[in-house]
């Protein structure tokens, strides 16, 4: 499932958990005043504590809804099968996670970085429209939220700009491997060194 022997490994990227979370943390305090701030602008239809608990339970279909777009961009546009992808939770960092077991190509793996916001944001954006009250408000900020280690991935593949670059999901922490495809046939996986990067 992982195999990368066609790939030469240029650089190992890790995303910090604890920065992801704290990014996440601030990023949906911010998103949540916002919010707040519009409902309280719109004509309100409804009272401003309405089926909170409901929005707020809310969010538990919404993490999977996150990682299973991350998994149909991969199959979509990665032309990977479902074999390829595996689901889970990194219960250290609180995160959950769709692994990608092959390298896509890196036009493609900005793409599957960003589904779930591409497809979540408009939706609850609208629905703060639709139902303005706080429920909707918590929905939206921590739905947006979800994808800030996304938004992390993103900035750190600005840098590059190549497009035979390929991309792999790091093997077991929140990252991802850089490769190129090999050269030589007769490279060696043995003779392979690597620089890191963490942020």
């Amino acid at each position: 499932m992982n195999d990368t022997s066609k790939y030469e490994l240029i650089e190992e990227v890790r995303i910090n958990k604890l920065v992801a979370n704290l990014l996440g943390g601030l990023f949906v305090l911010v998103l949540l005043a916002l919010f707040v701030v519009i409902v309280l602008l719109l004509p309100r239809r409804v009272d401003f504590f309405d089926k909170a608990l409901f929005f707020c339970l809310a969010l538990l279909p919404v993490l999977v809804i996150h990682e299973v777009l991350h998994a149909c961009a991969a199959k979509r546009y990665g032309k990977l099968k479902y074999a390829d992808i595996q689901f889970g939770m990194n219960w250290k960092g609180l995160m959950p996670y769709c692994h990608i077991g092959k390298p896509i190509a890196m036009r493609h793996y900005r793409i599957v970085a960003l589904m779930p916001l591409f497809v979540t944001g408009p939706v609850v954006i609208v629905l703060v429209f639709l139902h303005p009250n706080l429920g909707s408000a918590i929905l939206a900020s921590a739905t947006i939220s979800l994808c800030t280690a996304d938004l992390l991935t993103i900035a750190k593949l600005r840098h590059y700009r190549d497009s035979d670059l390929w991309v792999y999901d790091h093997p077991s922490e929140p990252g991802f491997m850089i490769y190129k495809l090999r050269q030589d046939d007769g490279y060696q996986a043995g003779n392979l060194s690597y620089k890191g990067t963490k942020f």
